[in-house]
């Protein structure tokens, strides 16, 4: 027997040299080339917010006030304290230059007014000195300021102190569904009064005020109509018919003869609706709504043809 030959396996080739100091540089030569792109920017300092004053410096309870200074946006509460070491926390609206917020009831005397970044007290408290006097609400105007003679409307009454309102009357005449919104508005819904204007009161948490003249009530004007456009169509048939005239808006129907006619859109000043069919002859044009009907157009608002006659 021949011995089996085993064939030899063929050993690991040559290490090949990776020099390790050239691809060192390399990488470093890279890098170096990314930064050269790159711009450093130091780091900016956060702005530190600072107080100057506070506007007005004495008043009333229920003030409103500025306190004036520098980057103070940050600004969420303000602390008072009185002389006695009483401490009041209020919520504050911080802007960039002030801080705006009304002042707590307190007696007479002077406050220390500290503003507040989180927990963090904005350098530089100001003074503020009670006169003991309470301000009164300050109604400065309603939305809308006017209204029909029959109520009804929703109105929203701007100002400040309007915290705690519980009653407002239109010409001594009360209105309903008084709510707060917060204390620089209120909603409510205006009564039924005689046409003209008419004085507005108040009262709120801190008092009793009236606006002059605030409300102006208008009596309802009923629509007219001007033209009839087309003001014929064909006997048994309908056709579009677009009516102009004043006070259109609040119209609700309109008939030719006694049958309606459909609306298909409406402003002030224009009507666009559909003529319903009708046997030959001349119509009245009538259009009514909650300001009333208007004044029926004369015999022959819309003449209806035979077919055969249409001109």
């Amino acid at each position: 027997m021949h011995p089996t030959a085993s064939a030899a396996l063929p050993g690991p080739g040559p290490t090949p040299n990776r020099r390790p100091g050239l691809l060192r540089r390399r990488v470093a030569r890279a890098v170096g080339v990314a930064l050269l792109g790159m711009v450093v920017v130091a780091p900016t300092a956060l702005a530190t917010p600072s107080v100057t004053d506070i506007d007005p410096a004495k008043g009333g309870s229920g003030t409103y006030v500025n306190v004036d200074g520098q980057d103070l946006d940050g600004v969420t509460r303000a602390t008072i304290t009185t002389a006695d070491g009483r401490v009041q926390t209020l919520q504050v609206d911080g802007y960039p230059l002030f801080a705006r917020f009304k002042m707590p009831p307190n007696p007479a005397g002077p406050v220390k007014v500290q503003l507040y970044v989180g927990a963090t007290p904005v350098p530089s408290p100001v003074t503020f000195t009670y006169d003991g006097t309470t301000e009164k609400p300050f109604p400065s105007g309603l939305i809308p300021g006017y209204g029909l003679v029959t109520g009804g409307d929703t109105v929203h009454l701007y100002g400040e102190r309007l915290d705690g309102i519980s009653a407002v009357t239109f010409g001594g005449v009360a209105a309903t569904n008084v709510r707060e919104v917060d204390d620089t508005e209120a909603t409510f819904t205006v009564p039924a009064h005689a046409a003209g204007r008419v004085d507005v009161t108040v009262t709120a948490a801190t008092g009793t005020v009236t606006l002059p003249g605030g409300y102006l009530y208008v009596t309802p004007q009923a629509p007219t109509i001007t033209v009839v456009s087309p003001n014929r169509g064909l006997a048994g048939f309908g056709g579009f018919v677009q009516l102009k005239g004043t006070n259109l808006g609040t119209v609700t129907k309109f008939l030719i003869g006694s049958k309606a006619a459909t609306i298909l859109s409406k402003s002030a000043t224009s009507i666009l609706a559909w003529a319903p069919p009708q046997a030959k002859g001349s119509y009245d044009t009538v259009v009514d709504g909650p300001n009333g009907p208007n004044l029926p157009s004369p015999a022959g608002g819309y003449t209806y043809f035979p077919p055969f006659q249409f001109a």
